[in-house]
């Protein structure tokens, strides 16, 4: 795939250096040397902006192609929110007086389903899914680790719910689908109406109101 690109690209920059090229030389046969001077200056001008245009693309590019790959694991994956609860906060997040705004601890009992998978990556890891406004829009120009960038919390507990109702923590990564009990800190003003985003893909419609963030502002997505 990599090697492909770059052919593409070097295709690219050929032709845009072959136009350049063609441009230049009729600007010289055809304009006073002046003109040409001019044409030739604003043709090399031209060739550096679109050679720093391309290589900006080519390195954003390589550099998330890891996190695009992991996560075409999840993209479009089926997502059955089962409930949504208010939880006790955990003995290590516990309010302190440091702690200005309390967060509302929340578990989301919920059924992941990913679509079968070619690419190298098959396997999935549920700590890296995080809670996101449903409206936000999810797309490799968001990196998830820059500031302002569409993100939000991940999980601080995640469970493993087993076929006989029992439940473990997640030690290693998920294939194929899983059925987990996530728990999140949110802070109060957290949207109602949220999804799972993972790496840069997102999926699923999760209602919150449950857990009383904004009972007003809810829209029922929950289902038994």
């Amino acid at each position: 795939m990599l090697l492909k690109i770059l052919a593409l690209v070097a295709v690219i920059a050929l032709v845009c250096f072959a136009l350049v090229a063609g441009l230049i030389a009729l600007a010289v046969i055809i304009l006073p040397w002046w003109g040409a001077v001019i044409a030739i200056i604003g043709g090399l001008g031209l060739a550096v902006v679109a050679v720093r245009l391309l290589s900006a693309r080519l390195i954003s590019y390589v550099l998330t192609m890891p996190f695009r790959m992991k996560g075409r694991t999840l993209k479009d994956a089926g997502l059955t929110v089962h409930a949504v609860a208010r939880a006790e906060p955990p003995d290590r997040f516990r309010p302190t007086d440091d702690v200005a705004v309390p967060l509302v601890w929340t578990t989301i009992d919920c059924t992941i389903s990913p679509r079968p998978s070619s690419g190298i990556f098959t396997f999935w890891d549920s700590g890296d899914l995080m809670l996101v406004d449903y409206n936000d829009v999810v797309c490799v120009r968001n990196d998830p680790d820059s500031d302002g960038a569409v993100g939000g919390p991940s999980p601080w507990e995640e469970l493993l719910v087993k076929d006989d109702g029992s439940s473990e923590l997640v030690t290693g990564k998920l294939a194929g689908p899983a059925r987990l009990r996530l728990s999140f800190g949110l802070p109060p003003d957290f949207p109602n109406r949220v999804k799972l985003q993972y790496y840069f893909t997102s999926f699923g419609d999760i209602d919150l109101s449950p857990a009383l963030i904004h009972p007003t502002n809810a829209r029922s997505s929950v289902s038994p």
